[in-house]
């Protein structure tokens, strides 16, 4: 007697588990390690989330990151690439606001020096 080529269950090509005639997913056994399976997948999924840098150190430490990434071929670099010209322009913008407020701490030295 040979093993069935798909699953019993209706539409289904999958292989089926040995001595079963439905497949892993089909099979009764497996359904609560299956439930188990999708609530950890859902879990894990959210895990490495994008969380923007709200600093100028921030910033750097991932723009070195995500570099490192590239170098080690962990991520492609079309992927990287654009993330790196988008942690350049955020750290532009935070040298920016640091040169505003250095702008203006001295403006205000000299105003007292020349009062």
């Amino acid at each position: 007697m040979s093993e069935p080529k798909h699953c019993a269950h209706p539409g289904c090509k999958a292989r089926p588990l040995t001595g079963s005639d439905l497949c892993h997913f089909h099979s009764p056994d497996r359904q609560a390690a299956l439930a188990e399976a999708r609530r950890k997948g859902g879990a894990n999924s959210h895990k490495g989330r994008f969380r923007p840098p709200t600093s100028e150190a921030e910033c750097r430490e991932m723009l070195a990151n995500v570099a490192a990434a590239m170098l080690n071929r962990k991520i492609p670099s079309r992927v990287g690439q654009p993330v790196i010209a988008a942690l350049n322009s955020l750290l532009k913008g935070y040298e920016q606001v640091e040169l505003a407020r250095l702008n203006k701490i001295l403006e205000s030295q000299n105003a007292q020096s020349n009062a």
